[in-house]
């Protein structure tokens, strides 16, 4: 299948592009209300009867929905039933990391049918590439979807990518991928279309489709692990900001000497409150000769498990990191006002965390929102990925399947 990028406008014009936009409404329809009948499709889309009858029978016969047998219960005929058939289509879904990578296949309702994490292969773009490659492959293979049908890949990745020039900045823990047009080499290397995606970005869609902020149309999502960034939805909507480096959190002046040029690079918030500048905290704490449950390589979970246990050092570091961060949320807060703070990342998902986050930054803000653990772990920028792949190869699919008839 040639490769298409998804800022490829719809084909056809007048009547025509009303039939695919119309099939595209009638689609989601089906999507999200599950097995339904015409008239109550010709209900919530505001199409008539015999234009939802008339675009089913041509979703059907593209092999887009199929009859799930009649309705029961209601007065009159029983009205058949339709859904959309699952097996239609696939996304594949990316989280490239700087040390790990999370990849996953799932199909067109986006139910995740292959998954798999392993250490990123950071040698070179050449490296990185052959492993999207094979994963790509050995996925869809274990999936049990026909490679044939129609497909989308979406691709979180750290730093800045500019869709103009097809370049990424920012990108410090993948520096192998500086140097490449991103969205063209992956989309050479997969044959499929690819949307690139910041990872934090994702993670906050992510949390939108299905974690903490399904309820609510402003919000923040903090991503605190390796690093620390932020995706920021407005009113339904990811805020990129002119260049797309909205949400680079890390930059804020918390922490270490704001001026210190050593720290323009991943910025002072960053270097003390991501997961290297915590436990280098815990390092300091520990080579001071302090009684300690814990050991130089413990974990966030295991300072928290400590801190509750009253073991001082891990007390100690907990509130460290809850202060600074609570004061980057109190900042972000004051500004935009969203409706809740979620934190992620391997570091941020923990709920002992968001509580004295939210203590915290409580006493900086009076109309301070509630902060809250992720959900999903690490696993929200994969189901961002998901979310959008699965828009962008819904309307591809249509577009493809309509060539043929």
């Amino acid at each position: 299948m040639p490769a298409r990028t998804f800022t490829e406008p719809h084909h056809g014009k007048g009547l025509g592009l009303v039939r695919v936009l119309n099939e595209q409404n009638v689609l989601e329809t089906i999507l999200h209300n599950g097995e339904v009948s015409r008239p109550t499709i010709a209900r919530k889309t505001g199409l008539s009867l015999p234009t939802v009858v008339s675009l089913v029978e041509t979703l059907q016969s593209i092999g887009l929905v199929r009859e799930e047998g009649m309705a029961s219960g209601g007065v009159g005929r029983p009205a058949t039933l339709y859904s959309v058939d699952p097996r239609a289509g696939y996304v594949f879904a990316v989280h490239l990391g700087g040390s790990k990578v999370r990849a996953g296949v799932t199909d067109l309702i986006g139910e995740v049918v292959a998954e798999r994490v392993e250490p990123t292969a950071n040698t070179s773009s050449n490296t990185i590439m052959d492993q999207l490659r094979r994963l790509y492959h050995e996925l869809l293979a274990e999936s049990d979807i026909d490679a044939k049908t129609s497909g989308a890949a979406c691709v979180g990745v750290p730093g800045v990518w500019d869709p103009e020039t097809d370049r990424i900045d920012a990108a410090y823990n993948l520096p192998a991928l500086n140097a490449i047009l991103l969205q063209a080499t992956i989309q050479q290397t997969l044959g499929l279309p690819v949307i690139i995606e910041n990872d934090v970005n994702l993670a906050a869609i992510g949390e939108s489709w299905k974690g903490k902020a399904r309820e609510y149309d402003t919000f923040v999502s903090f991503f605190i692990g390796t690093g620390i960034g932020m995706g920021i939805v407005i009113n339904g909507e990811v805020y990129r900001g002119r260049r797309g480096a909205a949400g680079e959190i890390g930059l804020l002046p918390i922490g270490p000497d704001p001026f210190d040029p050593g720290l323009r690079m991943h910025g002072p918030l960053e270097i003390a409150a991501s997961e290297p500048g915590l436990k280098r905290r815990l390092r300091r704490a520990l080579a001071a000769n302090a009684k300690s449950l814990l050991s130089q390589e413990a974990d966030i979970a295991q300072i928290i498990e400590a801190a509750g246990m009253g073991d001082s050092v891990g007390r100690a570091v907990l509130e460290e990191e809850a202060r600074m961060l609570a004061v980057g949320v109190a900042a972000v807060v004051s500004v935009l006002d969203p409706a809740i703070v979620i934190l992620g990342g391997r570091v941020g998902a923990y709920s002992g965390l968001a509580d004295l986050v939210f203590k915290y930054a409580a006493q900086l803000v009076p109309w301070m929102p509630p902060v809250e653990a992720s959900s999903l772990g690490d696993r929200a920028t994969f189901f961002g990925a998901v979310a959008i792949g699965l828009q962008v190869a819904r309307e591809n699919i249509l577009i493809d399947k309509r060539s043929t008839i």
